[in-house]
């Protein structure tokens, strides 16, 4: 029973997150960071990491960007149409017959 310490570390493990005042660690107003930095104040690793967020971000659009279409899915579309026409022309006049036989018949 000597190593079952789990729940107490749970209750305790926020007050480690104090400092000396009293006040938690995610309560600090100031603006800066944690190295006492301002950010956006224009700081080297600031600026450039500003900069490789950017060029990642326009290699991900380059990626993920549609492919250039050459007209293939229109011709693509209307074929898909065509073809539902005469399936459906011939499944629907085969049904009407059916029911006219029926009737007539």
């Amino acid at each position: 029973m000597r190593g079952n310490h789990g729940g107490l570390s749970r209750v305790l493990r926020p007050l480690a997150d104090f400092s000396e005042t009293g006040q938690c660690m995610n309560d600090d107003r100031s603006g800066k960071a944690p190295g006492g930095k301002v950010p956006g104040s224009g700081d080297a690793d600031f600026v450039s990491l500003d900069a490789r967020l950017k060029a990642a971000r326009q290699r991900e659009e380059t990626q993920t960007a549609p492919p250039a279409s050459d007209g293939a899915d229109a011709n693509y579309r209307a074929g898909n149409r065509v073809l539902a026409d005469l399936v459906g022309g011939i499944t629907g006049g085969l049904f009407l017959g059916w029911v006219i036989d029926q009737f007539a018949g």
